[in-house]
This record gives C-alpha cells, structure tokens and sequence, in this order.
C-alpha cells in the first residue's frame, strides 16, 4: 500500500493530489502551507476512515474513496430473518399458508 495520500484537505474539502498540486504546487508537502482561512493543509492517506457517501474532490469532483455501506457485507441478508427474541433465524423455505377452508392443512 502507498503511503502518498489520496486526498489533501484545505478549504473545508477534500481535494484530489491533482487539484491540490495545481493549487499549491510543491508547497503541497510543505507542513508550513496554509489555505486562505490560515489553516494547515491535511492530508487523507489511503488507510484513513472515510465517509459512507464517498469523498469527492471540492474542485474538479473526481471520486477520492469509493462509498461504502451497501456491499453485501453490510446489506440484510435475505436468506435469515430477524426474530425479534434477538436471534437471526435461517429461512429454509417460505412459510406455508394455512387456512381453515382446506380442514388446517398446509399447502
């Protein structure tokens, strides 16, 4: 994994290393580098926590970290359901309809 970062901060916004450097050149690297409203610029380096909607570049829009939150891994799975003692119970097949036209029996 690269330690170069995947986004800088400055101006309230993520910005992608293109625009960044577009933007402050070498001073990019430079800890001494501040924005216009006086603050150091931050760095977002591919371990860092995003958020769930994705990080975009504040100035050209590119996708810095890709959304997350509905891969499967984070998404109900259908074949379970939820019983509301608090055990995730497998559904083998859907339930059977029972009426009292056919005497109770399952069909």
């Amino acid at each position: 994994m690269s330690h170069a970062p995947i986004a800088y901060i400055y101006e309230a916004d993520f910005h992608c290393p293109v625009c960044a450097r577009k933007r402050f050149g070498r001073a990019v690297d430079d800890p001494d580098t501040e924005d216009s409203e006086g603050n150091p610029l931050g760095a977002l380096s591919p371990w860092d926590e995003t958020s769930p909607e994705g990080e975009y570049c504040g100035d050209c829009g590119e996708e810095i970290a890709e959304p997350y939150g509905d891969d499967e891994d984070d998404v109900p799975d259908d074949s379970y359901t939820h019983d509301p003692e608090g055990d995730d119970v497998p559904v083998l097949a859907p339930p059977l309809a029972v009426t009292q036209s056919d005497g109770g029996r399952a069909r």
